[in-house]
């Protein structure tokens, strides 16, 4: 009887420790645990990017001031934002650039976005802490080939509580992103080039292989940049070849599938030309080297049916991916060059690609 109580005594006891740390434990989890600290939201460089769709009105976007901390905030905290200058910009480009001073990221100017407050409040009790202040930036116009930034900073939290100073200040970045390309994104083109005659005509000459990645730019919600033939707009090391860029470059617009015009991106730098295939079977009757030729002795030149109708200027996903399929002429000087090319999304969508056409 007297181990009974014993052990009576001993489960009494246990129960009423356990009690009291229950009670210290759900207390400690009542506190804060961790100092507040506010910052803005953004990786490990101080940048925070998001995708911009064109258009007239521009599109909205927010930036997140977060705060830290295990409980939620016991009182409202105002939080200023101001546009910052350019240091953390300049250490941006040090880095990524060095001395290619032409390379340079800019500073978005203020006539293309607009921030409708830079001051908004945090509410107490609030179970994510965190504040977005929405930011508006009309994309049509910008250059593909320049990084705009809009640099922000805290400027003030209302609360006296600390601002992290490694988030502090980041750089806000817009990116360009339609149907067809990301702000760079690389494509594989495999097709054909030959030349004209003096007369404008088309010949029986070799085609040439056009075999080269290329890099698409969105320009416009329906429009991207590329060279023609076998030019590149990067070197090997990824920068920026601008001679191309300038003299060889074309705009691609494309609208419900059909690439509707195909121009010179610098006005003046060559003359374009689409070519239909019913344009480029008149092409062929009307050339004295090749208007007699077969169907089959056309095709060993791929200038057949088969082929006009391949290099049809259209956008269509073959063997799941993304493709652009142009026919076209141009001239920088004398003879005229024809084109024929599948620029096809290197990134497999659905399914791998293995044709060879």
């Amino acid at each position: 009887m007297k181990n009974l109580k014993s052990w009576i005594g001993k489960i009494t006891c246990s129960v009423a420790v356990m009690g009291a740390l229950a009670a210290c434990e759900e207390d400690i989890f009542n506190q804060e645990l961790y100092i507040k600290i506010f910052g803005l939201l953004c990786d490990d460089n101080n940048i925070y990017e998001m995708v911009h769709p064109f258009g007239e009105e521009g599109s909205e976007r927010f930036v997140s001031v977060i705060c830290g901390g295990s409980q939620p905030l016991e009182q409202d905290v105002t939080i200023t934002l101001e546009v910052d200058g350019d240091s953390l910009l300049q250490v941006y480009n040090e880095r990524e650039y060095a001395l290619d001073t032409m390379q340079y990221a800019k500073v978005l100017d203020e006539s293309r976005y607009e921030i409708p407050s830079l001051t908004g409040v945090m509410k107490a009790g609030q179970a994510d802490q965190y504040l977005r202040f929405p930011i508006t930036v009309k994309m049509d116009g910008l250059s593909p080939d320049t990084v705009y930034f809009i640099p922000l900073r805290i400027a003030n939290v209302s609360s006296g509580d600390s601002i992290n100073a490694s988030t502090r200040s980041i750089l806000y970045r817009p990116a360009m992103k339609n149907t067809y390309a990301d702000q760079a994104t690389a494509y594989t083109s495999k097709g054909y080039s030959r030349g004209f005659s003096l007369s404008g005509t088309l010949t029986n000459g070799a085609p040439m292989d056009i075999g080269v990645e290329k890099i698409l730019y969105p320009v416009a919600d329906n429009q991207v940049r590329v060279t023609i033939a076998n030019y590149k707009s990067v070197d090997v090391n990824g920068n920026a070849v601008l001679s191309n860029i300038e003299s060889y470059s074309v705009i691609v617009t494309i609208e419900n599938g059909s690439v509707v015009s195909i121009e010179p991106y610098r006005k003046g730098s060559m003359t374009v030309e689409m070519l239909s295939p019913e344009k480029l079977e008149t092409m062929i009757q009307e050339s004295s080297f090749i208007k007699n030729y077969t169907d089959e002795e056309l095709d060993k030149l791929y200038l057949g049916k088969y082929y006009r109708n391949y290099y049809n200027n259209t956008y269509r996903v073959e063997n799941g991916r993304p493709c652009i399929f142009l026919c076209y002429r141009y001239q920088t000087s004398g003879a005229w060059t024809m084109v024929q090319e599948r620029l096809r999304l290197n990134v497999v969508t659905t399914e791998e690609d293995t044709s060879e056409e």
